[in-house]
């Protein structure tokens, strides 16, 4: 066990998941996804292929106590969306996903003609989302980003093929810890249909109760206590913690690597002014990868390796079986990454995969084609060293 110098601490649980939409059997698989984030009880759940927005996929799973981010996918979308204006578009919009998907399963329709109309009918919602029940910070102008403000429904949703650009939202936050409404995050346009999402959150930092804190341990504690989003509190340090949430190409590894890097020199200046960030996604990525040695190259620290002494052997395809599944070798697709900044320390304390056992009464019938991965963290404030935690602070340069 390797131990730190202890100081005020915080505990937070977050979950990676790419819940596949409303594709693959969803009436059926939806109460057993349910059931699994219900075990899971994160305070932050980063989702890929979630119907967000108006559709609000992520609080028909989690409930009304959690506070959503979303991210939509793609250019035309923000036309679409424009119809959502309209109580008469937006209710045809909202039952269109499951209506058309429903059909195509009933009937197996797997043709590029009736994914075209899958896709057309899931495009206003499409995307991912951060979903969490911690506050998020409010933020000066200057701690974070220079990039130009853009508040228009067209900021949430990415660009051309390709392209790598940043729109910035308007950070908004309530008096209470869990909301229905949805709220905009930070965008960075990786290129159609991949988008990486961030937002800020704070934690209290509580006292420590003894001397040194465990690099790696069992428990089930969520955050036991964080700040009101007014940000007043006992007086306890105040930590901010940026979470990022993404899902890259699935094509070219080549792509995926420049896309990680773009992302990482978007967070590059923020940095000096978080306690540490968190990054999470369906990277479509196996371990060998280059991309992820241009993550540790930016100081970042795969949790799932840094508790267990590697990645899942696969996270992709979990196993289901579905009319219109995707299929391919199985691989593992699904990270949650960690940086700390100076002062401080990310340390894992537990790893786990979620949603990887089948239904009781179906052994084809899984919460999502991927498994999640849920990691714990200790958020430490210290000025000593102590082993490479999440990664080192003063090696978070830009990724190479």
């Amino acid at each position: 066990m390797v131990t730190v110098n202890a100081g005020p601490a915080a505990e937070v649980s977050v979950v990676t998941f790419n819940i596949r939409g409303i594709m693959d059997r969803w009436p059926e698989r939806a109460p057993l996804l349910r059931q699994c984030l219900k075990q899971a009880d994160a305070d932050v759940f980063c989702f890929q292929e979630v119907l967000t927005g108006e559709f609000a996929q992520e609080l028909q799973l989690l409930g009304p106590d959690y506070r959503v981010h979303d991210l939509f996918g793609a250019a035309y979308v923000s036309t679409l969306r424009a119809l959502l204006r309209f109580s008469w578009t937006r209710s045809l919009l909202v039952s269109l996903p499951e209506s058309v998907e429903a059909w195509r399963e009933q009937y197996q329709l797997a043709g590029n003609w009736s994914r075209l109309l899958r896709d057309l009918a899931i495009a206003p919602f499409y995307g991912n989302s951060i979903a969490t029940r911690l506050p998020a910070a409010q933020l000066e102008p200057q701690q974070h980003s220079k990039q130009q403000p853009n508040n228009s429904s067209s900021s949430k949703a990415a660009g051309l093929a390709g392209s790598t650009s940043s729109w910035s939202s308007c950070w908004r936050s309530s008096s209470s810890s869990g909301s229905s409404s949805n709220e905009a995050s930070d965008l960075l346009v990786l290129g159609d249909f991949r988008a990486a999402q961030r937002v800020c959150v704070q934690l209290r930092l509580t006292p420590a109760p003894g001397p040194a804190l465990p690099q790696q341990a069992d428990g089930s504690s969520n955050v036991a206590e964080h700040l009101d989003s007014s940000g007043s509190g006992s007086g306890d340090e105040v930590a901010l913690v940026w979470l990022v949430n993404t899902h890259l190409d699935h094509a070219a590894a080549d792509i995926r690597k420049r896309q990680v890097q773009a992302i990482c020199s978007w967070m590059e200046p923020v940095k000096a002014s978080c306690a540490g960030i968190v990054m999470t996604g369906d990277l479509n990525a196996p371990p060998d990868e280059a991309l992820h040695a241009a993550m540790a190259a930016a100081g970042f620290l795969s949790a799932h390796k840094a508790a267990n002494g590697s990645e899942p052997s696969f996270t992709w395809p979990s196993g289901i079986q579905a009319p219109l599944m995707d299929e391919g070798e199985p691989h593992c697709a699904d990270y949650v990454y960690a940086w700390q900044a100076p002062g401080y320390q990310l340390l894992v304390t537990a790893a786990q995969l979620c949603g990887d056992a089948p239904s009781d009464q179906d052994p084809s019938l899984y919460p999502s084609d991927h498994i999640g991965i849920k990691v714990k963290l200790q958020v430490v404030a210290s000025s000593g060293s102590g082993g490479s935690a999440a990664g080192e602070g003063a090696a978070g340069g830009a990724c190479a």
